[in-house]
């Protein structure tokens, strides 16, 4: 591969893209937001009615339309990497702590990061584009340029030893592409 593009995953900003060379960055998943939004509305609205057969029959309807988004961001996503040979770095979660309040449990269990990797990486596999699963332990946290555990306020990155600052997502995401080209 010519370039390496490193993507991170979250809440704020589902998916983030960033191309290492160009600093090229994308925030893709806005529609997947707005369709979860859409449809826990809508049940918690159904719920209070005590109407549970409309609210299994909007669970059906919302897994496909959130299945579809997904497959169109991972096509996307491998499209874009093939067409400027590039090989795809994306973090693997693990250990997700769900002891920030209520909503953000929510919303942090209702959001398919597997579903989006496995669909990534199968697509690269028929596209021939290099995929590569880093750990993303304190990526959001490190600062990409001197690489210092600064700090992270909300949506924000700042680091105290070189006065950078930066959205956290696109910071991770540099963190990201960085760890995996330590891996090739």
């Amino acid at each position: 591969p010519e370039e390496v593009i490193g993507i991170d995953l979250g809440l704020k900003n589902p998916v983030t893209l960033v191309n290492l060379n160009s600093k090229e960055t994308k925030f893709l998943g806005r529609e997947l937001k707005q369709v979860k939004g859409k449809y826990y509305y809508l049940r918690k609205k159904l719920g209070k009615e005590k109407n549970l057969k409309q609210i299994k029959k909007i669970k059906n309807k919302e897994r496909r339309k959130i299945n579809l988004i997904l497959h169109k961001l991972s096509k996307q996503i491998v499209l874009r990497a093939y067409n400027s040979k590039s090989a795809i770095v994306i973090g693997k979660l693990q250990n997700l702590q769900k002891n920030k309040g209520r909503r953000f449990n929510r919303k942090l269990s209702s959001f398919s990061y597997y579903k989006l990797t496995s669909f990534i990486e199968y697509k690269s596999k028929e596209k021939g584009v290099p995929f590569i699963k880093v750990t993303e332990a304190y990526t959001s946290k490190t600062c990409s340029v001197c690489g210092i555990i600064g700090t992270r306020t909300k949506n924000l990155f700042s680091c105290s030893n070189c006065k950078y600052e930066d959205n956290a997502d696109r910071n991770a995401a540099f963190n990201i592409g960085k760890r995996g080209l330590s891996y090739m």
